[in-house]
Formats: structure tokens, C-alpha cells, sequence
């Protein structure tokens, strides 16, 4: 069953309104506007329409699923206010309200208040609620309400129009006023670097305030008291408030990265053809990353001890210094290619060959020489990819540096049907090089557009946002409003810190370092704040374990992995515990206390 608005004109009858998703509005757009004479809005729709048809022809080969989204995110904002909007464009053609009719349809509606005629049934009259409150389900009206006062107490704050005229001005300004170096990698640097670091600590900041504000003012200012009275468990008062910050958040870190996306395909058009090529293939992408499956030193190594102690008596031997000396040999071995000969590489992608086809595809390497320089030495280097018995591998002769990372292209047909590729190295120098495991060889290949790796990155900033509120409004449920403000700030500065929590932490010692933690000069102070640091050490890195602006600055995916463990750790855990202290707090606090104190 439907709910209808009726409209009467004292010429033109009744009209009956729809309340709550509009199919016909999500599916049709301008058409649905032109047949319910929405015009302005319907003029509206159809530049927006005309802007995703253009953005579609331009990325369907490349973003198909970001193409996808955004279309949907279209259709869904048409759907949800199509109602608002055409209840809107009746009063403006002078009907007035008359009350809500439930009926499966518009005439069906009709026809009851044909049938009833001036002796209305009292639920008929009533003035509508919210547009926005009849999406959500009756148990989530409460929740849904005091979001809605919590929005607009940000718009009468005038933090809405400050905020998005300084996300302005750093999306636009900042990359006009700081010049890269006409290269690719330096555009990628300030318009994503430097723009969403930027933005997202001005909304972190904001964000604090607004949580900290809107909870600490309402009580202070007795407004809290009012609705705390009402029938509505305090809980849904808490969860309301972090709705109303979080729709704020989306909104501007939605317009920002849409005004992020823009700008980058629009400064890309100003650079070379060369530098766009590498824009396009190597950094607005999502690149995957393959590299070989670890070794198992330590099995090696008790392997070799076992050879090196049979027969032998163990008795008087240092073991560990044995193991230890074992160990590094084959890490020695693992890593050091003699001259003339070859190292060889499996990469598994885990994705089928067709899959790959027809993307570009970028080997990543890294060498040392075994002679000590200074700086890094150029070297003559022999790459040979693809299957070994095939007979058209791919062959690359190039002077590569040490101790930096190159990336050479490589033809997707060299791929195996299971996606594999082999890479070997022939030492044609008369030295030794070194190859380290851990970052001498890793293929890169496309996994997802830069629309939807975008995307990705933003909903884990977005879990950033929503702890950021959680702290605030956990803050704010206890303490005073500035009070709650320098807490917020105090754990924000924290979790800045963590290099430093890390370092200290590592040491072992607040004031002597290694140094102190090795002669056993640990003072109490240490053995009081050491373990609390510790603590602090393990939450800050659930919650900066994740790097999108680096990955996205750089190519590389932000998969749906790390996006749902971001979830996971960041709003589950994280956020899942200051929440409960925040709503367990709020819900002991006398507010009458809080009425007398201010």
C-alpha cells in the first residue's frame, strides 16, 4: 500500500502525489519531469543526463563499472526526490495540501476522496511528514529525524557553505597555484597527493567540531533535554547525530572527489603525448600487483643443519649462531646472481589470460651491484619474458640504475593461459648483482579503472570520517563542549604521530632510546607509558594500515579487500567501541546536571 499527497485547485480539481521512491522518476529522468510539468528540475536532469551520456561514450571501454555507478547513483537521487519534486511543482501552480490517502494508485486515491467527499477520515489529515523520513522503515524514523536536525544544524552553523567554498578553492586553487614539472607523475602528485590530503584534513577538522558541537551544545544549551524527554531511547539520539555528521561527509567528500576527477582529466589534456600515455596506462588505473611466492628460508636452514650436525656432537656448539649464519647464506643466495648466469621469476596473477588481453602490463624491478656505491651506477641488464619454450619471447636489452625502481612494458601475449608470467635475468655483467625478494621483481597489470579505484579510496576515507565522528560524539557525550574539543584534537594529534609512537615504541625508552633499553636503563616512567603506548600503537595501526591517496597517486588498486577490511577494522572495531562507550555514556549522564553546570 502507497501513501498519496492530495493537491486541490480551486479550477483545476485534485491532483494526487506519490510519496517516497518514484520508479517512473529513476527510470525515465527528463521524460518523467516533462509529463509531470517539472520543468526547472527536468532542465536540470537533462544536463546532468547529457553530461553522463557524454562521460559514458568517453570511459565505457575503459571504466565500464564506474560509468555503472555513477548511473546508478543518477537514477537513485532521481527516484528518492522525484515526489519531493513533483509535489513541489503542483503548489507552485497553485494547488494546496489537503492531507495523505493510502491507495495502490493515484486514481485509486482519487476515487476515496471522491467517496468520502468533505468528511475526511481524521488520519487524512495530517500534514506530511519528511520526504526523506517515508524512505526508511518505521523502526529507523527516529534515527532518520534527529540526522535530519543535525544537518541542518550544521547549515546554521555555516559550516556547509564554508566548507565547500574551501574544498573549492583547494580542489581548483591549489593545483593552479602549485606548478608540477610537466610530467605525468607530478600532475598525479598535487591534483591527488596534495588536493586529498588536503581535503581530507580539513573535513577530519570539521568533522570533530561539528560531532563535538552538535552533541556538547544541545546539552549545554538544554535543547538535549527536550527531545532526551520524548519517547525515543537515547541510543537512536547518538546514532542520529553520527547519521546527520556522516550525510554532511558524504556529500562534500562525494562533490570533492568528483571535482578531483574532473580536474585530472581535464589538466591531462595539457601534456605531452608521452606523458599522457603514462597517465593513462600506468597511473589512472588500477593496477594489480603479482610477485613470487616467498621462500621458506627457515626450512632451508634446518635443512642445513641437519646436514651440517650429522654425525657430529653437538655438545659446546652455539646453535643460534649457526642457525644465524645459516640463515643469512641463503638469504646471500637467494639474492646474489653470479655473472652469467640467470635468475628466474613466476609471476601468478590468478586471473584468466583473456582477462588480461589487450591491457597494458609493466614489470616493476630493483638491483644492486655487489660493489659499494656512493650513488646509483648504470648497468647493462637482459630480460627474457614469457614461456621458456615458446620461441617468440619478449627480449629487452637496457641500461638500468641501482638501487631505483624502472618499469618496462611487457606484451600480454607472453602471459600463460593461467596467467602466469616467467621472467628471466641474465647477468652479462662481469659482478655479481643483487636481486633482493622482497622488491627485486612485481608485474603490475590492470585490475579496475581510475573512476572506480577513485571510488574505492573514497568509502576507506570515509571510514576515517565516520571514526573521526565517533570520537567526537563519544567525547561530547561526557564532557563539556571544549573540553570534548581538546580530547578529539589531543587523539587526532595522536594518531598523526604515529611515526613517532612507532620510533618510541621500537626503542623501548621515552628518553635514552636504544641505547638506554639495551644497558637496562629503563626508568619508571618507562615502565608506566611504555605498555599504554604500546596499545596506543596497535589501534592507530588498524586504523592507518591503509594508504588510498598513496595507491591512487601511484596507480595502484585499492581493492575490495583492503575496502572491506577498512570496514572491518576501521567502523566494526575501531568505531564499534567508542560507539558503545559513547551511547553507554550519553545514556548515564544526567542531563539535569548538565542543565545546572551551564
Amino acid at each position: 500500500m502507497n501513501t498519496y499527497e492530495i493537491y486541490e485547485h480551486p479550477l483545476r480539481g485534485k491532483e494526487a502525489v506519490k510519496r517516497g521512491f518514484s520508479w517512473p522518476a529513476c527510470a525515465a529522468s527528463f521524460a518523467w519531469a516533462v509529463a509531470r510539468q517539472v520543468w526547472v528540475v527536468g532542465g536540470v536532469l537533462l544536463l546532468v543526463a547529457g553530461g553522463l551520456v557524454y562521460l559514458t561514450v568517453e570511459l565505457a571501454r575503459t571504466e565500464p563499472a564506474f560509468c555503472a555507478l555513477l548511473w546508478a547513483m543518477f537514477g537513485a537521487i532521481t527516484g528518492s526526490r522525484g515526489g519531493a519534486w513533483h509535489a513541489a511543482a503542483v503548489e507552485a501552480r497553485g494547488y494546496r495540501f489537503l492531507g495523505l490517502v493510502p491507495a495502490r494508485s493515484g486514481p485509486e486515491a482519487l476515487a476515496k476522496v471522491a467517496a468520502v467527499g468533505t468528511d475526511w477520515p481524521a488520519e487524512w489529515n495530517q500534514a506530511p511528514p519528511p520526504m526523506w523520513i517515508s524512505l526508511v522503515p518505521r523502526s529507523w524514523q527516529q534515527v532518520v529525524a534527529v540526522a535530519g536536525l543535525t544537518y541542518r544544524a550544521a547549515w546554521r552553523y555555516r559550516l556547509i557553505p564554508v566548507l565547500t567554498v574551501l574544498l573549492l578553492a583547494v580542489v581548483v586553487g591549489l593545483p593552479l597555484l602549485v606548478k608540477h614539472d610537466g610530467t605525468a607523475r607530478g600532475l598525479t602528485q598535487i591534483v591527488i597527493t596534495y588536493s586529498l590530503g588536503i581535503i581530507i584534513f580539513i573535513l577530519g577538522l570539521a568533522t570533530l567540531w561539528l560531532a563535538c558541537g552538535t552533541m556538547a551544545r544541545d546539552i549545554e544549551d538544554c535543547q538535549m533535554q527536550v527531545v532526551a524527554v520524548k519517547p525515543v531511547p537515547r541510543w537512536q539520539i547518538w546514532a542520529g547525530k553520527w547519521v546527520g555528521v556522516m550525510v554532511l561527509n558524504v556529500l562534500l567528500l562525494g562533490a570533492s572527489g568528483v571535482a578531483v576527477y574532473a580536474l585530472i582529466q581535464v589538466r591531462a589534456t595539457r601534456l605531452p603525448a608521452e606523458q599522457q600515455a603514462i597517465l593513462r596506462n600506468e597511473l589512472l588505473v588500477a593496477r594489480g600487483s603479482a610477485r613470487e611466492m616467498p621462500v621458506d628460508v627457515e626450512k632451508d636452514v634446518e635443512a642445513l643443519m641437519k646436514d651440517r650436525l650429522e654425525g657430529q656432537d653437538a655438545t659446546g656448539l652455539d646453535l643460534q649462531q649457526m642457525r644465524k649464519e645459516a640463515r643469512e647464506m641463503l638469504k646471500a643466495s637467494y639474492q646474489l646472481v653470479p655473472s652469467a648466469y640467470r635468475r628466474r621469476w613466476v609471476l601468478d596473477t590468478g586471473l584468466p589470460f583473456e582477462r588480461l588481453q589487450g591491457a597494458p602490463l609493466q614489470i616493476r624491478i630493483k638491483f644492486n651491484s655487489s660493489r659499494v656505491h656512493g650513488s646509483p651506477q648504470p648497468y647493462q641488464t637482459a630480460w627474457e619474458i614469457g614461456p621458456p619454450e615458446s620461441n617468440s619471447r619478449q627480449r629487452i636489452l637496457k641500461t638500468l640504475t641501482t638501487s631505483t625502481f624502472h618499469e618496462l612494458s611487457v606484451e600480454a601475449k607472453q602471459l600463460t593461459p593461467d596467467g602466469k608470467l616467467v621472467v628471466d635475468y641474465l647477468n652479462a655483467n662481469e659482478i655479481p648483482m643483487v636481486l633482493d625478494p622482497a622488491d627485486c621483481m612485481e608485474l603490475l597489470y590492470r585490475e579496475a579503472g581510475f573512476g572506480e579505484n577513485l571510488f574505492r579510496g573514497l568509502l576507506i576515507l570515509l571510514f576515517w570520517l565516520g571514526l573521526l565522528a565517533a570520537l567526537g560524539l563519544a567525547a561530547a557525550s561526557y564532557l563539556s563542549f571544549p573540553v570534548a574539543a581538546f580530547v578529539a584534537l589531543t587523539a587526532l594529534t595522536i594518531t598523526l604521530s604515529s611515526s613517532t609512537l612507532a620510533t618510541v615504541v621500537q626503542e623501548g625508552s621515552l628518553l635514552g632510546g636504544n641505547v638506554a633499553a639495551m644497558s637496562g636503563n629503563i626508568t619508571w616512567l618507562d615502565k608506566l607509558v611504555l605498555p599504554v603506548l604500546k596499545g596506543l600503537a596497535i589501534i592507530v595501526n588498524l586504523v592507518l594500515e591503509f594508504s588510498p591517496i598513496d595507491a591512487l597517486s601511484t596507480g595502484r588498486a585499492v581493492t575490495w579487500a583492503s575496502v572491506f577490511k577498512a570496514f572491518a577494522q576501521v567502523w566494526l572495531l575501531v568505531g564499534g567501541v567508542l560507539t558503545v562507550a559513547g551511547i553507554v555514556l550519553f545514556s548515564r549522564r544526567e542531563l539535569a546536571t548538565a542543565q545546572g553546570q551551564s
